[in-house]
């Protein structure tokens, strides 16, 4: 189901449509995500391009089923609560202005997109970074993307 540039300001009223499996209510002016965890058929959800800057009920509030949410283009600065999340469960957060990543994050069971185009402002900004990690890590930076391997050393600048 799409609501895509509407104008909404919060989600709601999907209580009847319980076989919902996506839902697309990008470019709106959504500033909390709330009132999808009864859509157990819910499987991805976007809610790009809002006015999101708080995801630290995520855990609590999502639906037992999903698998992708598309968080781009909010306000999101602290993503600590992505730890809590199922193992499962894809999140992409690019063009956030994203100034928390906590050590623990890089142990999250989730797989996280972070954008980190350094010539963006509100992008995350990292120079180098270990990642002592249990699997491969994705990473967009400068417009490229990179895998970085268990304990590998990440720098944007080699290519």
């Amino acid at each position: 189901m799409g609501l895509v540039r509407n104008k909404i300001l919060k989600i709601e009223n999907l209580e009847e449509i319980e076989n919902l499996e996506e839902l697309s209510i990008f470019g709106n002016q959504i500033s909390q995500i709330e009132g999808i965890k009864h859509l157990n058929k819910l499987e991805k959800i976007n809610l790009n391009d809002n006015r999101i800057t708080n995801i630290d009920n995520l855990a609590s509030v999502i639906p037992p089923n999903i698998k992708i949410i598309r968080l781009n283009e909010n306000q999101i600065q602290d993503i600590s609560v992505l730890k809590n999340l199922p193992h499962n469960l894809e999140v992409t957060l690019k063009d956030n202005p994203v100034t928390n990543v906590p050590v623990s994050c890089l142990y999250c069971e989730s797989q996280i997109t972070l954008s980190l185009d350094q010539e963006k402002e509100c992008d995350y900004k990292l120079s180098s970074l270990i990642f002592k990690y249990t699997r491969d890590v994705p990473i967009l930076a400068k417009g490229k993307r990179y895998t970085v391997k268990t304990g590998e050393y990440f720098s944007s600048e080699k290519g």
